[in-house]
């Protein structure tokens, strides 16, 4: 089921055209500053029942899969990631806690074990500093819907941070040369 589900995603994410290209020699800049050939844009999956549907239910696993370990604190790297936490706490009947990375001031009284959602990872940054703003140093979970593959992964575990993601760049069959060039 949870490979129907991941390929059902995949579909979600072509059909509602959430991959935008750039124009020849133009690129678009991220959020993470990066500079790239394409962009992931989630926010049709979460204005889509199915794809909430979706989404909630691969989450849903994932968390309950950490869980036979340890308890989690669902938290949400504003924008898209807060839209991603939501959607898994409400199908869990939960609570789920929204953090901009980019707010210098510290989350107080956050006293669970975080995962903290971002919708599409390139660098890691994002979650790196939603943990610390929840007074974490590493040790913790981030679960992205899109694992862009250009080093984001290999940066949080770096910093103790294990990464689940929902599907990645190579099984969207998304080609960049940008992307391609960079890790070369």
């Amino acid at each position: 089921m949870e490979d129907y589900l991941n390929r059902r995603l995949n579909e979600l994410i072509h059909n509602l055209d959430c991959i935008k290209y750039a124009d020849k020699d133009e690129y678009f800049q991220l959020a993470s500053g990066r500079t790239s050939d394409y962009k992931v844009i989630l926010d049709p999956l979460f204005k889509d029942n199915a794809s909430r549907w979706t989404l909630g239910t691969i989450g849903q696993r994932i968390v309950e899969r950490i869980e036979k370990e340890r308890k989690l604190e669902l938290v949400g790297a504003i924008t898209g990631g807060n839209e991603l936490a939501k959607i898994i706490a409400r199908r869990m009947g939960r609570k789920s806690l929204g953090v901009d990375p980019h707010n210098e001031e510290p989350v107080s009284g956050f006293s669970g074990y975080p995962l903290v959602c971002e919708d599409a990872l390139t660098s890691g940054g994002s979650i790196l500093r939603c943990i610390r703003k929840l007074g974490y140093d590493g040790d913790a979970y981030a679960l992205a819907i899109v694992d862009r593959e250009e080093g984001g992964r290999e940066n949080l575990a770096k910093n103790k941070v294990k990464l689940y993601s929902m599907t990645t760049r190579t099984k969207l069959g998304i080609i960049s040369a940008t992307s391609e060039a960079e890790h070369q």
